[in-house]
């Protein structure tokens, strides 16, 4: 009687009335059909290969590395290995011409990696995109005044014949007008949108003030509208001309990571770089710092806008080799650079409700004097002063109270987690060897950083922090729809 009064709720019962029929309907099922005699000798797919199980330790990974230069120059850094569906990735870096060659070309000197990939005297875009896609290749061609840089992924099976096209493309292409134009198009387009873009704005603005050089300079960073005329003013023949005076093989860089067989791809590699030079000396062109005292501040309405952005940064004159390096990117990444949690985003984001994307970024150089350290962030443009206190305030308690030692072990172990994570990407590895390359290093530079970095203490990353960052020297700047947010 218990149990019934329970369990026996009247609201759980369910009523029904039994009809029963002399011919009830029944479903039929068919009989299971013979599966040998449906499959017949189909033999499936070949199976897909796993690769090997790879030691992403700086140690381990040199210790199977092949230096070299190719006869033209370029140096060469190949690293095979057994990898999941045979995947290869390959990174070429061509660098060329000097700061007076280059002046007053900046713009084709963006525009011709692109270009290069548009047409050759042998095959037109559509003709690429199609190898491309039958050998199941991802190829970029990207770069700046000075360097062009080529991307690819493919499949051992196919790496020569890709590689073929890249030749193909590197050494004969004729820049077609008509894509040059479709190319324009799209280019204006996207400029024309940042024109009222708070957060293309903002890092523009700050961009040019840490970047101080004349119009002509192939570093001058142009203002929005400034983009659209440049963009207008090139020609197919500025492109042409540029390629044809000063694009060789006789400096930059290429690393190979994954699985290919070394002694088939170096011809390749030697005919893609063969009988290809130029009158102009290389010279590679140096970033400088903006060792400005005092920052400043400024606000860009912008109408119309849901959102608005806040950019910050300023130059430090250190490279990444400085010995305080390695605290001071573990300072950023306790402040806002940390992917799950950081002092910017526990405040701004959890605490404040301020904003869903904030973060801070230290980038230094390997090449140059030269480091950048940035705070960005997109909010309401009605909580915009809001968040320049709340970022101030937290980047001013940073310097003064320094990092806590719980601060220091999560944040150290995630960052070399995620250094070592890198390794395990083979397009992110084959771009860490060009680096290595081009500053002459080997992976006992990765190994004795993150030596530097496990061997961090709280004081280490407290002084350096007080040492090179200084609020006041932030350039920041806030675009949004600011009148409206104040109600004007």
């Amino acid at each position: 009687q218990r149990v019934a009064s329970a369990y026996l709720i009247r609201s759980n019962r369910t009523a029904g009335l039994f009809e029963p029929t002399t011919e009830p309907a029944r479903a039929t099922v068919p009989p299971t059909p013979d599966l040998a005699e449906m499959i017949g000798d189909y033999q499936g797919r070949e199976q897909i290969a796993e690769g090997e199980a790879f030691d992403t330790a700086p140690a381990a990974i040199e210790a199977r590395i092949s230096r070299a230069e190719l006869k033209s120059g370029i140096k060469t850094a190949l690293l095979p290995k057994k990898t999941r569906g045979e995947t290869v990735n390959l990174r070429l870096t061509l660098r060329y011409g000097n700061l007076d060659a280059l002046k007053g070309k900046a713009v084709a000197g963006e525009y011709l990696p692109a270009m290069m990939l548009r047409g050759t005297e042998s095959m037109t875009r559509q003709d690429i995109n199609d190898a491309f896609d039958r050998y199941r290749a991802k190829v970029s061609f990207s770069g700046d005044p000075g360097t062009v840089t080529v991307s690819l992924q493919t499949l051992r099976g196919n790496l020569l014949p890709v590689l073929e096209i890249v030749r193909d493309a590197l050494r004969h292409p004729v820049f077609p007008e008509d894509e040059l134009e479709l190319l324009k198009e799209a280019q204006l387009a996207s400029a024309e949108q940042r024109l009222t873009d708070p957060t293309a704005i903002a890092s523009n603005v700050v961009q040019k003030k840490i970047s101080v050089y004349e119009p002509d300079d192939p570093r001058y960073i142009a203002g929005l509208s400034e983009e659209i005329e440049r963009i207008r003013s090139v020609s197919a023949e500025q492109i042409r001309s540029l390629y044809r005076e000063l694009l060789n093989s006789s400096n930059g860089e290429m690393s190979i990571v994954g699985d290919f067989d070394p002694q088939e791809v170096q011809p390749v590699l030697e005919s893609i770089a063969a009988d290809w030079t130029s009158n102009v000396s290389y010279e590679r062109i140096a970033k400088i710092p903006v060792n400005n005292e005092r920052g400043d501040f400024e606000t860009i309405n912008t109408p119309d806008k849901a959102n608005a952005t806040y950019f910050a940064a300023m130059t430090l004159p250190l490279k990444d080799d400085h010995p305080d390096n390695p605290a001071l990117t573990l300072g950023n990444h306790i402040l806002g650079g940390g992917a799950l949690s950081s002092r910017l985003g526990n405040r701004v984001r959890q605490d404040e409700g301020l904003s869903y994307t904030v973060q801070s970024a230290f980038q230094a150089s390997s090449v140059d004097e030269r480091s950048v350290f940035y705070i960005f962030a997109i909010c309401n443009p009605g909580n915009a002063d809001k968040l320049k206190t709340v970022i101030r305030e937290e980047l001013d308690r940073l310097l003064k109270d320094g990092i806590t030692e719980e601060e220091l072990q999560e944040q150290k172990a995630g960052l070399l987690q995620s250094l070592e994570l890198q390794r395990t990407r083979d397009n992110s590895l084959a771009s860490l060897l060009g680096s290595h390359l081009q500053t002459g290093r080997t992976m006992q530079y990765s190994a004795d950083y993150e030596d530097r970095l496990r061997a961090l203490t709280v004081e280490d990353v407290n002084t350096a922090l007080r040492k090179h960052i200084a609020p006041d020297r932030l350039y920041v700047v806030i675009a949004g729809d600011l009148n409206a947010a104040k109600g004007e």
